[in-house]
């Protein structure tokens, strides 16, 4: 099974200005900075298979308890969200949640800390943790007789300077897309998951479930299980809105819990380097 997600220019728009804003200002119930923040997201699902999705509306969780290494949020707004949208038609189908991964540097990874983007990269850190994967039990959308959900993470990290060498797309990775906003480094990264029952599931996919961490053999018999599918998305918004584009600096002041911005005007010269 393949999903292809697109996403439209405004929710790219809606979807990077809330996660700059959790990892750069302070929020005035948080004791600290970089915080996880929390949508769903919605648009339109074709009726029949292969599964193509696009994204046209996101809902920002403003009730969420965001924290730097978690976001929680209540049952009550994803069952009157999911309800409420479907009053405005095809449009506005649920179709998954996405959440932020804030880095800062010098950060205790697992892996050690985190001092450049290579490491994000090389650890992989914008992957799904197990905790996310358990998130999509229960929580999806139908196509036919099958049922799907998808997960984005938008992963950020501030560098020392602007820095865009390994930005965009690879092949190995189509459900990844990385980009360079003044210095701050961004990753897009989508997965998308058939929910199958348990009792149903072959080899192959008991093992996919095993990806991010879960354990097949805690999960009740007959119970809906979310199996990774072979994810990709169509990056064309993102390469035409940031490619090469200018901007300004962040620094993240971690001792005092304070994002400051320098406008582009201002900022260093951003360099665009061609391999």
């Amino acid at each position: 099974m393949q999903a292809e997600i697109k996403l439209t220019k405004s929710v790219i728009f809606e979807l990077v200005t809330a996660a700059v804003e959790a990892y750069v200002v302070k929020h005035d119930y948080s004791r600290t900075i970089a915080v996880e923040t929390f949508a769903y997201l919605f648009g339109k699902v074709n009726k029949k298979l292969p599964l193509k999705c696009t994204i046209e509306h996101i809902s920002i969780e403003t009730s969420a308890k965001k924290r730097r290494g978690s976001v929680e949020v209540k049952k009550v707004s994803y069952d009157f969200k999911r309800e409420l949208a479907s009053l405005f038609g095809d449009s506005f189908d649920y179709i998954g949640t996405m959440h932020t991964h804030p880095w800062l540097k010098g950060e205790e990874s697992g892996s050690g800390p985190i001092e450049t983007a290579e490491q994000v990269r090389r650890h992989q850190l914008f992957l799904l943790s197990d905790a996310d994967h358990k998130c999509e039990v229960n929580r999806h959308f139908s196509v036919g007789k099958r049922d799907f959900s998808l997960a984005c993470t938008v992963t950020l990290f501030a560098m020392q300077r602007a820095n865009d060498r390994k930005d965009y797309s690879s092949d190995e990775m189509p459900n990844l897309y990385e980009l360079t906003l003044g210095n701050l480094k961004i990753w897009f990264y989508m997965q998308a998951f058939e929910h199958i029952k348990s009792d149903q599931l072959t080899d192959e996919q008991i093992k996919l479930f095993g990806k991010y961490g879960l354990e097949y053999q805690k999960y009740k018999k007959f119970e809906k299980l979310p199996i990774p599918i072979d994810t990709s998305f169509d990056k064309t918004e993102l390469l035409q809105t940031f490619i090469a584009a200018g901007f300004g600096r962040f620094s993240i002041d971690e001792d005092n819990n304070q994002g400051l911005y320098l406008q582009k005007a201002s900022a260093e010269t951003r360099l665009q380097y061609k391999d």
